[in-house]
């Protein structure tokens, strides 16, 4: 799959989650589409893109938020240089969107909403994106004021 291609050219060496890792994924919500598809050769540890990090599957399965962002349909993965989550909407398939989500909102904490701006059309052209570019948003409100200013 192309996705895995560019995730390995721009963050180095993949591995497959392990079975448990695997059944964490698809209890917390994953489909198994998306495990099978997208997450199924991922960074075999944390790894930096740009000004943003990628988590480890390890990481993904173990974030507090987890939970509570996936009843949005969206798997957190990363975060920004100032905390904010990077997440993919994984109810939404391939081609897999991008959204910063707010840390500084309280909903996030309680799953009652999410504060999220899409950054992405899909996974690979952040990857892309954001390696390349040294002016890519860094983090939700800069997103935001972006797309209201393009808007």
């Amino acid at each position: 799959m192309p996705i895995h291609s560019t995730l390995e050219s721009i963050c180095g060496q993949l591995s497959s989650p392990s079975e448990d890792e695997r059944a964490t994924l698809l209890n917390l919500g994953v489909s198994d589409a998306a495990v099978a598809n997208l997450l199924s050769h991922w960074p075999d540890g944390s790894v930096g893109v740009g000004s943003h990090d990628l988590m480890s599957i390890r990481e993904i399965t173990e974030f507090d938020w987890q939970k509570n962002s996936l009843k949005f349909g969206l798997l957190t993965v990363g975060s920004c240089a100032n905390g904010d989550p990077i997440a993919i909407d994984v109810s939404a398939g391939p081609p897999w969107p991008i959204y910063y989500v707010s840390h500084e909102h309280e909903g996030l904490y309680d799953g009652s909403e999410l504060p999220r701006t899409k950054v992405a059309d899909s996974f690979e052209k952040f990857l892309v994106e954001c390696d390349a570019d040294e002016n890519y948003p860094w983090d939700y409100f800069e997103a935001e004021d972006r797309l209201r200013s393009d808007g």
